[in-house]
């Protein structure tokens, strides 16, 4: 049976170094399935992202100078995720149990909390 299936080897997970900037985190589906749960489970014991002090950049939105809000933090204090590299907001929750079917679809509300992330600073 062996010679049809090909073991793919492991790749040894370093959990205390899991990349922390959502804007740069591998997809949760490229983990080994036998990772994933540890994976998850790493994430949520660190919880959401969350760079308070950072100098947000602003961006011009109709003539308007926009920026990302910190204090959104505190209103969405269990889930909200901010990557400076993309200046953009992503879903903890959405990230870590997205189903494998909706990524890279508009189900579900697409990939914007996930891999894109969320920059439309004109409102809430």
């Amino acid at each position: 049976m062996e010679r049809f299936l090909k073991r793919k080897e492991r790749v040894e997970i370093d959990i205390e170094n899991l990349p922390a900037n959502p804007g740069l985190r591998p997809s949760i589906w490229s983990y080994d399935v036998n990772d994933r749960d540890r994976v998850r489970r790493a994430y949520l014991l660190k919880g959401p992202h969350q760079p308070k002090n950072h100098q947000f950049p602003q961006t011009t939105i109709r003539n308007i100078a926009r920026r990302f809000n910190s204090k959104w933090f505190e209103d969405f204090p269990d889930w909200m995720e901010y990557s400076i590299q993309k200046d953009a907001v992503f879903c903890l929750y959405c990230y870590l149990f997205k189903p494998q079917e909706q990524v890279n679809t508009s189900k579900g509300g697409g990939d914007i909390f996930v891999g894109e992330g969320f920059k439309n600073w004109k409102r809430k």
